[in-house]
Parts: C-alpha cells; sequence; structure tokens
C-alpha cells in the first residue's frame, strides 16, 4: 500500500505536470499551421503560363501607349487573351479605344487602327466619297491618284470641260473643273446603303486638304465620278 508520503508526492508531480500535454499539442498545431503556411507552393507554379503585356496604370480612352504605360505580367495560358500583345515596340505609340485598368491585358482590340491616319501629312485629312458606279472598283485602288466629279445626274452636276449633260428636261454645256484634283485613294471598301452591303456604288477614303474635304461636303449625296490619273 502507497504510503500518505507517496502519495503526496504523486500529487505534486502531477499538478506540476498539468496541462503541458495540451500546451504541447498545441505548439505542435503551431508549428505545423507557420510551416505550411511558408512551404513554397508548387501546385500553382506547375501552371502553364506566358508573358503578356499589360498597362502599368489606369489609362483613360484614347491615350497614346508610350513605354512607361506598358509592364510584362506572367498569366496562366488559359488566361491569356486569344489577342495579346507579346511585342512591346508594336504598340508604343498606338491609342487606345477605350479605358483601361491597370494590369489589363493589350490586345488587338484594345488598339486603334492607325494605318488610315499614318497615311495622311501633317496637312491632310481623310474623307469619304461614295462613286456612283460599283465597276470603277477595277480602276481605282489604293494609292492611285485620281480626279473627283459629280455624277451626271446629281444637282449642280459637272463633268469634264465642254461636254454636254442632259438632266432630263435641257441640254447643257458645262465648262468647269473638277472638284477635287490629284487626290490620293487611301482605302476603297464597299458602298454600305440602306439594304446593306452591296448595293450600287463605291465608297473610297481619300487624303485631301481641309479645303477641299469642305467641298466635298457640300454635296454629300454625292454620287461621284473619279477619273484615274497616271502615275507622277
Amino acid at each position: 500500500m502507497p504510503t500518505s508520503t507517496s502519495r503526496s508526492r504523486a500529487t505534486r508531480l502531477h499538478s506540476a505536470l498539468g496541462g503541458w500535454p495540451r500546451r504541447v499539442a498545441a505548439l505542435l498545431c503551431l508549428a505545423i499551421a507557420i510551416v505550411s503556411a511558408v512551404r513554397p507552393r508548387t501546385a500553382t507554379s506547375d501552371v502553364p503560363s506566358s508573358i503578356v503585356l499589360v498597362v502599368s496604370r489606369d489609362l483613360p480612352a484614347g491615350s497614346v501607349l508610350t513605354d512607361r504605360d506598358i509592364a510584362s505580367a506572367s498569366l496562366p495560358n488559359h488566361s491569356v487573351p486569344h489577342t495579346a500583345i507579346h511585342n512591346r515596340s508594336s504598340v508604343v505609340g498606338r491609342p487606345i479605344g477605350a479605358a483601361m485598368a491597370r494590369g489589363e491585358p493589350l490586345t488587338a482590340a484594345r488598339l486603334l487602327d492607325t494605318s488610315i491616319t499614318e497615311s495622311l501629312s501633317s496637312t491632310q485629312v481623310a474623307a469619304t466619297i461614295t462613286l456612283s458606279d460599283q465597276g470603277q472598283a477595277a480602276i481605282v485602288h489604293a494609292g492611285a491618284a485620281i480626279d473627283v466629279y459629280l455624277a451626271a445626274g446629281s444637282t449642280d452636276a459637272v463633268l469634264s470641260d465642254g461636254i454636254p449633260l442632259t438632266d432630263g428636261k435641257t441640254a447643257r454645256a458645262v465648262t468647269v473643273k473638277p472638284i477635287a484634283s490629284d487626290v490620293r485613294v487611301i482605302a476603297v471598301q464597299p458602298h454600305v446603303g440602306d439594304s446593306g452591303v452591296g448595293d450600287a456604288g463605291l465608297t473610297l477614303v481619300v487624303a485631301v486638304s481641309e479645303a477641299i474635304a469642305s467641298q466635298l461636303s457640300n454635296h454629300p449625296s454625292g454620287p461621284f465620278v473619279a477619273t484615274l490619273r497616271p502615275p507622277s
């Protein structure tokens, strides 16, 4: 039988150790949590990714991109837009068509098409004219130099010097110069009328001075006739 002294010693030892198992277990759990938090996450590092160009700050619509507006970022392949741009030199100096938020990938759809404005000199603007005959597409092409006249049948229609013009009521001879001479064609596009693409007529984008653009605007409905000039 244990003596009272032995029982007293056991009681004091139990009191001294009381709570330590729980404390040790709590410390072990805390250590495991810390190790899990600082351990490199290898699961996400195995996801295939690509380097894309993003904007480095919030930009309003129409902003012309500079080198400091562009940064590189790694995105998971499934998050990379199909039209994402990877070549920095191809976007510097290009304007964006809509506002962009910091970190947003640059895509072809975000950039404005500057092919037309790049064809203009500092004294030119781009204007559109509608030709009366779709068949003129056979001779008119981008880069061509043309003279522009109002088509027969139009109000105040004009033709080349001294050619009779019949308006259905009277025949008269007119001696005038073209509305625009030696105009450079930037682009040729199908004319879109009330019934859609394919209507009779052809739309030209031309590079003209502001004065010529003003003259063309006096005849908004056209239609026009274009004559091709020989290469200069």
